[in-house]
């Protein structure tokens, strides 16, 4: 503010006060009027006091004394300390704002002195709310010194005077599945057991029902003036684990069911195993009997068995069940057996004739006497089989994945002298089916080369089925079956011929020669 002075203004404050002047300004835009001061930069401050609820801390109360005082509206406008007073006609229907569960009671000496309420809800005539932080009490309750009120759902200490429960038709203790008391003291009924329990000195104790059976452990019952009542029967089972006895003893062999000589002194018994050497193992040899023994008995480590000869077991018919070591003698097949596994196989007896079932195989060098029986009709399926086809009268074998037929492989010729083209030849018949398993071929002469087709069919006039073609210069070889372009399989039955089908030049003399095997019919 560069000059000017202070200034007194009434009406709205404008959005561009005065330049040069600090205005006090009654501002009537509002209602009531506000007094603001006014800067001539636009700045300004309410001299108003600041709005808000005074917390009861900032309530002032000065010059009362005495303590037990309320704030209380009068009506009038105005509001005045008053004394809180308290007497036992006093009735009490909602107090509001209390922060505590307890009330003021008394005058004189008692005054200060504090009641705790039950909770609302509860059957009594004056309680405590905690949600609504209010008492309740009925019409006319006598709030005098004369007797303690106490919360009814929170634990209450009675700590002094007998409590007194004559008038009571019963009393309800706590009531809870699996409930175990131990303090010294405390009692609770377990619902689970059904059974009333109390605690001592840490240790749970469970009270006895004396109208059913009871099972005690560890306790000394005081005969001397009771008397156990019960037939035998009854008294075998109650002591059958023994948990009874007479102290001193009893006289033994007074008893009317005593049994001479059943019980004796264990400790002079002993226990001896005899047999021949090498028959028996006997763990711990000759021991007394006053304690548990174990004896083991069995057959040693590479006995040597007595005698000229051993019996095993016979059995007839069907084989027993069977396991690895287990051997028997089968009168009905008057053959020797073992078990491998649990499958039972015949020991060969090489002096009698032998009949093998299944697949059997006969490593290094066996040598066969007599005559040997091989199986018939069989289809091999591993390299080394062999059967007999009872049908085509063949001796058959598997070898390299495929069956076979010993001794059967053949071979055929053709021979043109001289050798043109358009010649043909039929060099062989097929009694029974074979495979072409080679083909060589041979020319000489001036001429180059010999183009040939050879075929098979019923008919050489006709072209027939192709086994293979090729052209033969001076040596020519085919030796894989499976190399014939046509196809190396020939029926039984079928011809099998030669065409040369374009001769090169003069050729003196044409050979083609065929390898085959014969298949099994």
């Amino acid at each position: 503010m560069a000059s000017g002075g202070i200034r007194v203004q009434e009406g709205t404050v404008p959005a561009t006060p005065p330049s040069g002047y600090v205005t006090i300004w009654m501002d009537t835009a509002t209602s009531p009027a506000v007094c603001k001061v006014v800067k001539d930069t636009g700045a300004q401050v309410s001299l108003e006091a600041a709005a808000g609820s005074p917390e009861g801390t900032d309530v002032l109360s000065t010059g009362e004394v005495g303590g037990n005082k309320y704030l209380r509206e009068d009506g009038d406008g105005t509001c005045s300390w008053q004394t809180v007073t308290a007497t036992e006609t006093n009735t009490l229907t909602t107090m509001t704002g209390v922060v505590d569960d307890q009330l003021p009671v008394g005058t004189g000496a008692n005054t200060g002195a504090y009641k705790t309420l039950p909770a609302t809800g509860a059957a009594a005539a004056v309680s405590y709310n905690s949600a609504t932080n209010a008492f309740t009490q009925a019409a006319s309750t006598d709030l005098s010194d004369t007797a303690n009120i106490v919360l009814d759902n929170q634990a209450n200490t009675y700590s002094t005077g007998a409590q007194d429960f004559s008038s009571a038709t019963s009393l309800t203790v706590p009531t809870a599945a699996g409930a175990a008391p131990t303090a010294s003291g405390q009692i609770a009924y377990d619902s689970t057991a059904n059974q009333l329990e109390y605690g001592d000195a840490t240790v749970n104790r469970i009270v006895v029902n004396t109208n059913e059976a009871q099972t005690l452990t560890t306790k000394t019952i005081d005969l001397a003036s009771n008397t156990v009542t019960g037939t035998k029967a009854e008294f075998d089972t109650a002591v059958s684990d023994g948990n009874i006895a007479y102290t001193g003893g009893a006289h033994h062999d007074g008893f009317s069911d005593f049994v001479a000589n059943e019980h004796i002194d264990h400790s002079g018994v002993t226990i001896t195993v005899a047999g021949d050497a090498n028959e028996i193992t006997v763990a711990e040899g000759a021991q007394d009997i006053s304690a548990s023994r174990t004896f083991t008995v069995g057959i040693a480590d590479a006995p040597t068995i007595p005698g000229t000869y051993m019996t095993l077991p016979t059995k007839a018919d069907s084989d027993p069940t069977g396991a690895d070591g287990r051997v028997y003698y089968n009168t009905t097949s008057n053959t020797l057996k073992y078990a491998e596994d649990t499958v039972w196989k015949t020991v060969a007896n090489i002096d009698d004739a032998q009949t093998f079932s299944g697949a059997n195989t006969f490593s290094g060098d066996t040598t066969f006497s007599g005559d040997v029986v091989l199986p018939l009709n069989v289809t091999t399926a591993t390299n080394g089989e062999i059967t007999v086809d009872a049908t085509s009268d063949q001796l058959v074998y598997r070898s390299s994945a495929a069956e076979h037929v010993p001794l059967t492989t053949g071979t055929f010729g053709f021979n043109l002298q001289p050798a043109e083209t358009g010649d043909q030849a039929t060099g062989f018949y097929a009694v029974k089916a074979v495979t072409i398993t080679g083909i060589r071929c041979h020319v000489t002469g001036s001429g180059t080369s010999v183009l040939w087709r050879l075929a098979h069919g019923t008919d050489p006039s006709v072209a027939g089925s192709e086994i293979e073609t090729g052209t033969c210069s001076s040596k020519t070889s085919i030796t894989s079956d499976t190399a014939m372009s046509g196809g190396a399989a020939v029926a039984a039955g079928d011809l099998v011929w030669l065409e040369a089908t374009t001769v090169t030049g003069t050729i003196d003399e044409f050979f083609l020669q065929v390898e085959y095997t014969e298949d099994r019919v």
